[in-house]
């Protein structure tokens, strides 16, 4: 995803061996069978050795988790190897499981289409109730009083979890609340209040060499001016992208 935002080749190049040993290792784990690719003795949730007794809960079929994920990587790893030019030789094996894997499972529930954890299996994925991916979102209000509460001098607002979780948790929040974007398609203010004014500035969305300065008033996007970055250059490093940025 780095890759995507920064369009840096010295990047590319440097991740690309690491994503084909991710490529080998799912080659040989997923089992093909009756058309398609199967991921066995799998787990929906984060279960491993820092758990008591975890052995027992793999068992999982097709977690969501993984086949979602799974679609990105191959997407991912096909589009670097374009962009470098290398492994012509693999793109048909990665094509094929591509277009091959497991569909998401779902499940009707009265009358609604719900995901499930995972197809089946004997995990403790396989337990959970289908429509786990629910949001709530309770307002402004309750998001300023956490920023307020929990936020730190540096502007780290801690949060329960690991990592990415819990370095981004608001920011993140903030950003998807004004835009959202994957493979081609733009929300603008998808999930902003109705009742608030909002507008931004340079937030530029996944692949898009493109700032969105976006405004929005009394329910209705009343502005949306699309203009082409002229400090992102594909091919370059980040290295002499910044130098560029700081000559200007």
């Amino acid at each position: 995803m780095a890759r995507s935002f920064t369009y840096d080749t010295a990047y590319a190049r440097e991740i690309y061996p690491f994503l084909k040993e991710v490529a080998a290792f799912w080659e040989d784990y997923l089992k093909f069978k009756d058309g398609r690719y199967i991921d066995y003795d799998d787990n929906f949730w984060e279960v491993g050795p820092f758990s008591e007794n975890w052995k027992k809960d793999y068992g999982d079929i097709n977690p969501t988790i993984t086949l979602g994920l799974l679609r990105m990587f191959f997407k991912g790893i096909l589009e670097v190897s374009n962009y470098l030019d290398l492994d012509r030789d693999k793109k048909e094996k990665w094509n094929h499981i591509l277009q091959h894997l497991s569909p998401i499972p779902t499940e009707n529930v009265n009358g609604m289409i719900r995901n499930k954890a995972c197809e089946g299996g004997t995990g403790s994925g396989s337990a959970t109730l289908p429509g786990f991916g629910r949001v709530m979102m309770h307002g402004l209000e309750e998001l300023r009083a956490r920023i307020q509460k929990t936020a730190l001098p540096n502007l780290w607002v801690t949060q329960d979890g690991e990592g990415i979780e819990t370095l981004s948790a608001i920011p993140s929040c903030l950003n998807e609340m004004l835009l959202q974007g994957y493979e081609g398609v733009i929300r603008l203010f998808p999930a902003w209040p109705v009742n608030q004014n909002a507008s931004f500035k340079q937030l530029r969305e996944w692949r898009l060499l493109r700032l969105f300065f976006p405004e929005k008033r009394h329910g209705r996007i009343c502005r949306a001016d699309e203009r082409k970055r002229k400090d992102l250059h594909p091919g370059k490093s980040l290295e002499e992208q910044q130098s560029a940025r700081k000559k200007q």
